[in-house]
């Protein structure tokens, strides 16, 4: 009866009624006839804790002994919870505010372990999410209280700790703890592009606008599960490489295009202006694969540098085997050439003979 085997209805039980608990509330969330605003904050709040009760739901089910999935399953429901609250007429959003930026900043400064960080700076890791938790209960519960602002300075406490609390654990990692952070990292790092891309959209389409924000604030839980469930954990540097190469690339390209383009409509009559649109294009489109190129190389030799050394290390295994054509010096570089990258215990070279 006590073996883990046994156990698993009741934990499939309790993690499908938390993911239908998490589902019921959200169709009344996302819709409604409310304000730009109240609509934007409901929205991100059912969609962020939707994704944390399924993603720590599946984690669970995974890896029931692992510690972080079930913090996210339980604040999930917590942010369900209050969602449910803030839904009771009259509606009141405000009482989401705190907790909107509270859970988040405390799941970010328990990450990857859920546990507090070892050694001397373990106060702030107590710190940092004791103030969060005030501040979230005072905000929300007590706001009309003259002490109100004893809650908002313990609240800005906690959230600014999330940032040396991150990079502590960061520099302190390695292997897969610092694969885990980067995804995390890079996750929080398109949620942020996301999130200004929202809020410029807000004046013009604040209904997409308010979409866009909800999936900014969803982005960094998927980037945790990403990285909890180790799915191509270590490809993290080639995407990171591959986005910031694009990013460059995209921005130079576009600023030739422009410039181009704003160039010859000076020096070209107005009557053939396609013609000054036609030839930045093809301006723009040929420099493109060249430009793109040199960056990745560039980018690869700081952010992908693994790869990098092993593609610069093929390249010359080639380069060398075009200039021997004795097959025991080949044999001696190729052996030289393993040994230097991947430093086996021993490395042994079979050569298929005809005879």
């Amino acid at each position: 009866m006590n073996s883990p085997r046994m156990k698993r209805p009741a934990l499939l039980v309790l993690l499908v009624c938390g993911v239908a608990a998490a589902a019921w509330p959200f169709p009344a969330a996302v819709s409604g006839a409310r304000s730009a605003e109240s609509g934007s904050l409901f929205r991100m709040v059912a969609l962020w804790a939707l994704l944390n009760v399924v993603l720590g739901a599946v984690m669970v089910w995974r890896r029931p002994d692992r510690l972080y999935p079930w913090l996210m399953f339980w604040l999930g429901l917590v942010m369900v919870g209050l969602e449910v609250l803030a839904l009771q007429p009259p509606e009141n959003p405000n009482a989401l505010y705190f907790p909107a930026a509270t859970v988040p900043a405390l799941l970010a400064q328990l990450f990857p372990t859920g546990r507090p960080l070892p050694g001397r700076w373990g106060w702030l890791t107590y710190l940092g999410p004791l103030s969060l938790l005030i501040a979230a209960f005072g905000g929300t519960w007590l706001s009309d209280s003259p002490v109100m602002a004893l809650f908002g300075a313990l609240w800005a406490v906690g959230l600014l700790a999330t940032f040396p609390l991150v990079a502590l654990r960061f520099r302190r990692s390695g292997g897969v703890e610092r694969a885990q952070l980067k995804w995390f990292l890079f996750a929080v790092a398109a949620a942020f592009v996301v999130w200004l891309v929202s809020n410029l959209l807000f004046a013009v389409y604040p209904d997409a606008a308010s979409w866009a924000a909800a999936l900014a604030v969803s982005l960094p839980v998927v980037g945790i599960a990403v990285s909890l469930m180790r799915y191509r954990l270590y490809d993290i540097d080639r995407v990171i490489s591959r986005t910031t190469s694009y990013a460059l690339v995209t921005a130079l390209v576009g600023s030739t295009y422009l410039a181009l383009f704003a160039a010859l409509s000076v020096l070209i009559p107005s009557s053939t202006s396609a013609l000054a649109v036609a030839a930045a294009t093809l301006a723009a489109a040929a420099a493109f694969r060249p430009l793109l190129r040199r960056v990745q190389r560039v980018v690869d030799r700081r952010f992908d540098r693994f790869n990098y050394d092993a593609a610069k290390t093929v390249g010359d295994f080639a380069r060398q085997l075009n200039q021997q054509v004795e097959v025991g010096v080949v044999e001696a570089t190729l052996v030289r050439t393993v040994n230097s990258r991947l430093a086996p215990s021993s490395v042994s070279v079979w050569l298929h003979s005809k005879s």
